[in-house]
Formats: structure tokens, C-alpha cells, sequence
């Protein structure tokens, strides 16, 4: 797996993947998200894969499991 990163201007770059998505970051959070959000959105994103494929369990078990909202957080020190 590897990713591309193309310097657009000031501290905003454009990234694009091997599988031809593309997404701007910007080290300002003025244009788009700064790294750290698209750290925290990978690592909150791979930590809640899990749980759509415990969805058929968990109704196999009498839970209902339609929606479930996660949130990652870092504060800077």
C-alpha cells in the first residue's frame, strides 16, 4: 500500500491512494483537515470496522445494532 503526496501551496498538499481516491489535507485546517484529522479518522475508522460485522451476531443474540456513532480525540499539550 502506499500513498502519494503532491505539495499544492502553502501548507496544503493533495494526496492520492493506489486505489485512485484522492483528498486534500491542509496543516492550517483552513481548507481542508490538518493531518492530525485524518490521523484520528483512520484510527477511529479501523477501530469501529469491527462492528458492521457483528451486526448479523449481535441479532443472532436478540440485539439490534442499526447505528453506532464513535469519537477520537487528542488534545494538544
Amino acid at each position: 500500500m502506499s500513498i502519494n503526496i503532491k505539495w499544492d501551496s502553502d501548507c496544503r498538499f493533495n494526496v492520492s491512494t493506489e486505489s485512485g481516491f484522492t483528498f486534500n489535507v491542509d496543516a492550517t485546517s483552513e481548507k481542508a483537515p490538518c493531518p492530525t484529522e485524518i490521523l484520528l479518522s483512520a484510527l477511529g475508522s479501523c477501530s469501529a470496522t469491527p462492528r458492521p460485522f457483528a451486526g448479523d451476531a449481535t441479532r443472532n443474540c436478540g440485539f439490534n445494532m442499526n447505528t453506532k456513532t464513535d469519537t477520537v480525540q487528542y488534545t494538544f499539550s
